[in-house]
């Protein structure tokens, strides 16, 4: 491996919030010789997904610390194994069907926690949520949500396998515990939000998708950027 090249493509990404183009020609750059280089996407991701101010602090960003503190004392978790992606990282989405629309009023603001032990206290209220619901000790309220829950008892343990859990797929009720805790932990935060940066984002979706560990991450958001970067690929190839 040459860790002595860094080609220009790289070296004119602006941190912590680069332009569209340059990202598109960053994330071609990495693609093409990435048999090669693999480590090129995982510096990315490492750099401009989890470390820096995000998007939507970059004007108060002793805020987000404080916010990452706030989140560490209530749910037992390292500060620094908690952080934003999604738009309100880089002020526009990555994601394939959606880039690069800016953020936004209605946009959500998506926490990553990356923590073992949370991980497993939430797998094990899913498999309790899932036993509840398939012996029809849990009753949905209406249709529609029948409908999620059951794409949730099937999708759910397919993430699981790949180390991350999604919160919002587990009902909030007190038999969930470490679920329900977000119920009390939430309104918090949003009221912290809401004292510094204005009402319309304490208004916002907050999301919280917890990771087994690093590597599961890496290995999920990889899978995601090479998608995003084969259609900038294709795109310049038609070009």
């Amino acid at each position: 491996m040459n860790f002595y090249e860094i080609e220009r493509e790289l070296l004119d990404l602006k941190h912590p919030y680069p332009e569209h183009k340059s990202l598109k020609n960053t994330f071609v750059c990495i693609l093409k010789d990435e048999s090669i280089k693999p480590y090129k996407l995982k510096e990315f991701i490492r750099l401009w997904l989890t470390e820096g101010v995000p998007y939507v602090f970059k004007d108060v960003p002793y805020l987000y610390e404080r916010i990452r503190s706030y989140l560490a004392s209530k749910l037992g978790i390292f500060p620094k194994n908690m952080f934003i992606i999604g738009s309100a990282r880089i002020g526009y989405s990555l994601d394939p069907n959606c880039f690069p629309k800016n953020f936004g009023k209605n946009s959500d603001i998506d926490f990553t926690i990356v923590d073992d032990n949370l991980f497993k206290k939430l797998c094990k209220d899913f498999w309790g949520w899932k036993d509840d619901f398939e012996n029809k000790k849990c009753i949905p309220k209406n249709y529609r949500e029948k409908t999620y829950w059951k794409k949730n008892a099937k999708c759910v343990p397919k993430n699981i396998k790949r180390g991350f859990i999604d919160i919002y797929k587990i009902p909030a009720c007190p038999c969930y515990k470490k679920r329900y805790e977000f119920t009390r932990i939430v309104p918090g935060l949003r009221e912290l939000i809401k004292k510094y940066i204005g009402k319309e984002y304490s208004d916002k979706d907050l999301s919280f998708r917890i990771y087994k560990n690093w590597d599961s991450f890496f290995k999920q958001t990889e899978l995601n950027l090479r998608y995003l970067g084969n259609k900038f690929i294709e795109v310049s190839s038609n070009e």
